[in-house]
């Protein structure tokens, strides 16, 4: 087959990356911070690895509460600005755009391998720009881009793993599949269906380079949590994980499938069918790879912890990153449609459900970013108004450790930065047990936790911050933490209530108060 001039093949690949870049870039604008407090906790294990070289939540306590170390170490260079949110949001639009490039790459490969008697080049061209389109606008991509988390790492680890096993590339596969999970470790699971399913159908070396990356990666990464803190997985899965929760299921088929554009236009679905009946009709398929995979993805995250469907973000981008394996399948049905008419009526649903989803997650994107400042304020209020050697309890682990000074010790009490507690979670004695045993000299908490702590420790209150309402795409209540300090002296009967109020605490009053 003569081969195609390089402009056919590369220019869907730039295009794809541009939009990728730009659409991810415009949700910057949306919201003031992060989506979640858990990306500082990141950003503090790369505050650490910055400058201290080591991956420790406090000086010198080695903690695996970075699920993705490797973005720790990505964003380690973030830190040295003095904000370091625009960054970090800059690097994931970044990462988002390549994402969108190497899914019309594979594209490409794809329908390149289909054959010229099915396709021209020029067609070849046009289904890898609608590949990598789609993922470029794919919302919960776009979404999850910019919200400060490891998500646009994880996805594109696991489309530069499957395009090294499309070309055929064995080093290249072994590299990328070593990598993964040390971005987001689910991904082993789709992973190793893409590499059986490749090495059955397709190329059993490179199936296999990459199945062997898989295994030495999640190895290492294993051994690597033995060593820290004598368990081989980080502490969030012991604090989140539910092994074989049918929740997630339901969560999937509740909140995220109607949220894809592919899906909701219903054109999407039949366009994804029309392309794997034809692709199975082949000796050797090349797309059901894809599609399995996905679906081994969406499953070994759904049973693996337990969701609830009045919770978005913060749950259902665990899903995101294998997403564009299922969006990949769908532009090859437009391969197999006979008239021009059909394609654009096939395509037009999908646009205007993308642009409904985009121009909604803008929205919630907007409020769920200004709520994580919440715990930006309380960070910075400790930092200016509690000693500089206090040892802290805290529920929001991430901006409380990151902007306060490193002297002062921050105590998880989720147990998503102590191993200790983390194993202890749902021991509400022995829990309490270890936090007397952390010996903390303050308090930041939501106020439902107060009672089951002050029955522990008198408590003299301080300050109190809110967000009268909260959003995360439907309303809830207001959200308050409140700030005591742990009396050394003989406790009263009742410590939280014999003392004044707690004041009322803001931005304004925090920086006042400096």
């Amino acid at each position: 087959m003569e081969r195609p001039p390089r402009t056919e093949a590369y220019w869907p690949c730039a295009v794809a990356w541009v939009l990728g870049t730009v659409a991810a870039a415009a949700f910057m604008f949306a919201g003031r911070g992060f989506l979640l407090d858990d990306a500082w906790i990141h950003l503090s294990y790369a505050k650490s690895l910055w400058y201290e070289h080591t991956l420790s939540y406090n000086p010198g306590d080695w903690e695996t509460g970075a699920t993705s170390p490797l973005w720790a170490v990505v964003v380690a260079p973030c830190v040295s600005f003095a904000e370091p949110v625009v960054a970090v949001k800059l690097l994931g639009a970044v990462l988002h755009g390549a994402v969108a490039c190497v899914a019309a790459r594979i594209a490409w490969q794809l329908a390149s391998r289909m054959g010229a008697d099915e396709t021209a080049a020029r067609t070849h061209s046009w289904v890898a720009l609608a590949a990598g389109a789609l993922v470029a606008l794919e919302p919960q991509n776009l979404y999850a881009a910019t919200s400060g988390m490891e998500t646009p790492l994880a996805s594109l680890l696991l489309l530069l793993a499957a395009h090294a096993l499309v070309a055929g590339r064995a080093r290249a596969a072994f590299a990328f599949a070593l990598l993964a999970p040390w971005a987001r470790p689910e991904l082993v699971a789709p992973l190793l269906v893409l590499a059986a399913t490749w090495f059955v159908w397709q190329d059993r070396r490179t199936a296999f380079a990459l199945a062997l990356g898989v295994v030495v990666g999640e190895a290492l990464w294993c051994l690597a949590n033995l060593a820290v803190s004598g368990y081989p997985f980080p502490n969030t899965y012991y604090v989140k994980g539910r092994l074989l929760d049918a929740s997630g299921l339901l969560y999937f088929a509740r909140v995220v499938a109607p949220t894809m554009p592919w899906v909701l236009s219903l054109s999407g679905v039949a366009l994804f069918a029309v392309a794997l009946r034809a692709d199975m009709r082949r000796t050797r398929p090349l797309l059901a790879p894809l599609a399995l995979a996905a679906v081994v993805g969406v499953l070994a995250i759904a049973l693996s912890r337990s969701f609830h469907p009045g919770i978005l973000f913060w749950q259902w981008r665990y899903f995101v990153p294998v997403l564009p394996m299922f969006v990949l399948v769908v532009p090859f049905g437009l391969m197999h449609v006979a008239r021009r008419w059909m394609v654009y009526a096939a395509l037009t649903p999908m646009l205007l459900a993308t642009l409904w989803s985009v121009a909604v997650g803008v929205v919630v994107y907007g409020g769920q970013a200004d709520d994580t400042e919440l715990h930006v304020d309380v960070a910075r209020w400790l930092a200016a108004n509690v000693p500089s050697d206090a040892t802290v309890g805290v529920e929001a682990a991430g901006a409380s450790r990151y902007f306060t000074p490193r002297s002062m010790r921050i105590v998880d009490l989720e147990g998503l930065n102590d191993a200790e507690l983390a194993h202890v979670r749902f021991d509400p004695a022995r829990r309490l047990d270890v936090i007397r045993r952390r010996r903390p000299t303050h308090l930041a908490v939501p106020h439902a936790w107060v009672p089951a702590l002050a029955r522990v420790f008198p408590l003299r209150p301080l300050v109190v911050f809110s967000d009268p309402e909260r959003w995360d795409g439907v309303r809830h209540g207001a959200v308050q933490v409140e700030i005591y300090e742990v009396v050394r002296a003989k406790p009263d009967p009742d410590p939280v209530h014999t003392h004044a109020e707690p004041q009322v605490g803001t931005e304004a009053e925090a920086a006042r108060s400096d």
